[in-house]
C-alpha cells in the first residue's frame, strides 16, 4: 500500500525538448569535466609544491609580507591564478550555452560575471582562512579542537540521524 513513486525527470516535455536537453549535456561535459581536472591540477602544483608558498609571499611582500597580508593577498592570487588556469574551458561553455541560447550575456557582462564570482570567492575564503589563521595562532596546541565542526543537534538528542 502506498509507497514511493519513482518520479520521471521528462515527464512534461516532448522527445524534442529531451534530446535537445541531452545533446547540450553531452556538448557541455567534456568542458566540465576538462574544468574539474584543470582545476586540481593547479591546486594540487600550488598546494604541494614551493610555487604556491612563493606566490603568496610575493604578493604580500610589497606590504611588508605580514602574515595577515599574506593571507589575504595569497588567497586573492590564489584564487585569480587558478581561475586565470580555467578561464578558456569557461569561456568554451559559455559558447555553448549561447549555441543553445541559455545564455543571452554578451562577452563583457560574462567577463564581469566572473570577476565578480572570483571576488566573492576570494573574500569569503580569506575570511575563513584569516579566521583560522587568527585562532591557530592565539591558541597553538588546541586550535584543531576549536576550529572543528560543532557536532550536530542530533547528536545529543537521542534521535537517529536516518529516515523515520
Amino acid at each position: 500500500m502506498g509507497g514511493r513513486t519513482p518520479v520521471d525527470p521528462t515527464a512534461g516535455l516532448s522527445p524534442a525538448q529531451v534530446d535537445r536537453a541531452e545533446a547540450f549535456v553531452a556538448a557541455l561535459r567534456p568542458a566540465s569535466l576538462a574544468s574539474l581536472l584543470l582545476g586540481l591540477t593547479v591546486s594540487a602544483f600550488l598546494g604541494l609544491t614551493r610555487a604556491g608558498g612563493r606566490l603568496v609571499r610575493a604578493v604580500a611582500a610589497p606590504l611588508g609580507g605580514g602574515w595577515i597580508w599574506q593571507v589575504l593577498l595569497g588567497v586573492l592570487a590564489l584564487a585569480v591564478v587558478g581561475r586565470l588556469a580555467t578561464l578558456p574551458i569557461s569561456a568554451f561553455g559559455e559558447v555553448v550555452r549561447h549555441r543553445y541560447g541559455l545564455s543571452t550575456r554578451s562577452w563583457g557582462l560574462w567577463l564581469r560575471d566572473v570577476g565578480v564570482s572570483t571576488a566573492i570567492d576570494a573574500g569569503l575564503t580569506a575570511a575563513g582562512v584569516l579566521a583560522l589563521v587568527l585562532l591557530a595562532r592565539r591558541l597553538p596546541r588546541t586550535w584543531w579542537a576549536w576550529a572543528g565542526p560543532a557536532p550536530p543537534r542530533w547528536w545529543s538528542s537521542g534521535r537517529s540521524c536516518g529516515p523515520s
